[in-house]
Formats: C-alpha cells, structure tokens, sequence
C-alpha cells in the first residue's frame, strides 16, 4: 500500500514539473490544496454553545497561481 502512495506522489510532481516548464507566455498553473473543515469556537463559550451541535465551520482552500 505504502509502495503505491509513493508511486503516485512521485509520478504526480514529475508530471506538474514536466507542466510548469511547458507552459505558454498566455498560461497559468493553479494549484488549490483543500484542508478540513475546521469547527469555529469562542474564546469564552457558555455550555450551552460548548456543547451544541450546531458549531459553525470553516473550510480552507489555499491556492497559488
């Protein structure tokens, strides 16, 4: 298993090289990483908020161009 995951990270940035040195003056790369959802909380919550199912999120999407 471990065998196919470095397969597939390696093949997968010899690939985004191999794109990066091909592009044209009039393209670009974008790459977006995705990260969890990550639950929002107060700096001094009552119990009921501590507790509650109801929690707001965020979801972080990074990129760079």
């Amino acid at each position: 298993m471990i065998c196919a995951h470095v397969f597939n990270v390696r093949h997968k940035f010899c690939e985004y090289r191999k794109l990066k040195e091909n592009l044209s003056d009039r393209e670009a790369v974008v790459h977006i990483d995705f990260s969890e959802n990550y639950n929002l909380k107060y700096a001094s919550e009552i119990q009921a908020c501590h507790f509650g199912a109801s929690q707001q999120q965020a979801t972080l999407h990074t990129g760079i161009v």
